[in-house]
C-alpha cells in the first residue's frame, strides 16, 4: 500500500497529520520528525502504530505556530523519504525513563522530559544507532512536559537481544539532566 498523508486542522489551532501504508525503509519515522522540527513544527500528540503486514497507522498533532510553512504546504511523504539538511546536534534530554521487555519480546520505553523542538528525531536518531526501530508510537506533550511510549523491535521486527536492552539502557541513562 502507497504512503499516503492528509493533514487536517484540528482543536487548539494544531493540525492532525494522518499518514498510512508501507514506507520502504525503517527510518522514514526518523526523517518525518527531524524534517518538521528543521521546519519549526512541533509535534505535540499522537499514535502510530505498525501492523503486522507491516502497514503503518499514524495520527500526529502538529503545531505551526513557530513555522513559516502552511500545514497544506508541507510534502509530508517526501519528509518522510530522506534525511533532513540540518540534524540539530544537542541530544534529546530526559528528566525519568523506563524500559520494559514486553511479553512479545519487544522493549517498551517510556520517556519524559521538557518539551523540546525535534525531541522524537534526535531521539529516534539515537536509537536507530542501536539498530532499533518503533513499532508503536503514544505521544503526549501536556504543557512544557513530554511524555512519550515508544515500542522497539529490531530489523524485520526481530526481538532486541538483552545486550542491546542494556545498551538502550546506557544511552537513555547519557540524555537524563
Amino acid at each position: 500500500m502507497i504512503p499516503k498523508a492528509t493533514v487536517t486542522p484540528s482543536a487548539n489551532g494544531l493540525q492532525e497529520l494522518r499518514i498510512d501504508g508501507l514506507f520502504p525503509h525503517p527510518h522514514w519515522m526518523v526523517f518525518l520528525l527531524s524534517g518538521l522540527a528543521e521546519r519549526q513544527v512541533s509535534v505535540v500528540g499522537g499514535h502510530a502504530t505498525q501492523q503486522i503486514s507491516h502497514k503503518w497507522d499514524a495520527i500526529f498533532h502538529l503545531d505551526f505556530r513557530r513555522s513559516l510553512l502552511s500545514p497544506e504546504g508541507v510534502d509530508y511523504l517526501s519528509l518522510a523519504g530522506k534525511r533532513a539538511v540540518h540534524t540539530p546536534a544537542s541530544p534529546p534530554q530526559l528528566s525519568v525513563f523506563q524500559v520494559r521487555r514486553r511479553p512479545d519480546s519487544a522493549l517498551e520505553i517510556i520517556v519524559q522530559g521538557p518539551d523540546q523542538l525535534g525531541f522524537l528525531g534526535k531521539l529516534l536518531g539515537e536509537v536507530s544507532l542501536l539498530a532499533l526501530y518503533p513499532t508503536e508510537m503514544e505521544i503526549s506533550t501536556v504543557g512544557s512536559h513530554i511524555k512519550d511510549k515508544i515500542v522497539l523491535r529490531g530489523i524485520g521486527g526481530s526481538a532486541p537481544s538483552d545486550n542491546i536492552e542494556a545498551s538502550l539502557c546506557s544511552l537513555l541513562d547519557g540524555f537524563v539532566a
